[in-house]
């Protein structure tokens, strides 16, 4: 089973993907941004924002870990594709650029995850000593994130980190482990690249 967790930073993605690793009995993969700022890449924190480069470095470790792990039997991810995608506008929203991830990632969402937890921001941010504590910028990526899930198949989750985890678990069955009857279904995506061109970030006042 691939599962991924996407959302914000600071929603409880990482407690909630680790939670259910142990749970489910699959590898996690755990946020690759922190080991690529241990290298020196820059990333969102309280004092840096994320490069091109370093959200090209994340995209390109994000797909090698999946598939390293798809092919093994599968992963909890802590964080989608999606995700990546979502933080690249913070630092390039050139054509260019923005069309061609967002249409490969979204196809790549739909056809390898089985299961897209999307976490809600319900909770105050925190730091922890890295995270931004900025909550304009987490509520712009949260908005990127939502517009990128339209028309995938996504199951929302909220409340206790119990509570969470047992709306997965109830998800969790059948060959691909996924009850596709109970999760947002939205119009497919006709393949066209997606218009996001009113996302900027800082918004426009």
């Amino acid at each position: 089973m691939r599962l991924t967790i996407c959302g914000a930073h600071g929603v409880g993605k990482t407690t909630l993907a680790k939670a259910l690793s142990e749970r489910l009995g699959l590898p996690l993969i755990p946020e690759v941004a922190r080991d690529l700022q241990a290298e020196g890449f820059p990333i969102l924190s309280e004092t840096d924002l994320p490069t091109l480069e370093t959200q090209f470095a994340i995209f390109g470790k994000m797909l090698y870990l999946e598939q390293l792990y798809a092919r093994r039997g599968g992963f909890v991810s802590d964080r989608s594709l999606l995700d990546n995608v979502a933080y690249f506008r913070l630092v390039e929203s050139a054509d260019w650029v923005w069309d061609p991830l967002v249409s490969f990632a979204r196809e790549y969402a739909k056809h390898s995850y089985d299961l897209i937890v999307y976490v809600p921001i319900e909770f105050d941010l925190k730091g922890d000593g890295v995270r931004s504590t900025d909550r304009e910028i987490q509520r712009f990526i949260d908005g990127v994130i939502r517009v990128l899930l339209l028309g995938i198949p996504h199951l929302v989750v909220s409340g206790s980190v119990e509570e969470r985890v047992s709306k997965v678990l109830r998800k969790v069955g059948g060959r691909d482990g996924v009850d596709h009857n109970d999760t947002h279904f939205l119009p497919r995506f006709d393949r066209r690249p997606i218009q996001l061109s009113f996302i900027d970030f800082p918004p426009k006042t």
